[in-house]
């Protein structure tokens, strides 16, 4: 397993961003709260916590969480994993 945690919500875009747009219709909270959070770190008066998470036979994971939205995840197959968060 490998975890990758960004220290804002450009760099988690950057990571996760088209394989989150690629699936917007599962993924649109995710893409909604990490958008907010990009002009306004401090949206909620604390930085939220972005991380993608890969691993064997699990596909892939991104996950942005605040304590005012707990957490949010997204979740791929292992088919189309790889090849999704690495594009």
């Amino acid at each position: 397993m490998e975890l990758t945690r960004h220290q804002d919500a450009d760099a988690f875009l950057e990571h996760a961003g088209a394989f989150l747009a690629a699936r917007e219709a599962e993924n649109n909270l995710i893409l909604g709260l990490s958008l907010a959070f990009e002009p306004m770190p401090l949206l909620y008066g604390e930085p939220a916590y972005f991380a993608v998470r890969r691993g064997r036979g699990r596909g892939g994971r991104s996950r942005p969480a605040h304590a005012a939205h707990n957490l949010v995840l997204s979740e791929i197959d292992e088919r189309r994993g790889d090849r999704a968060v690495d594009a």
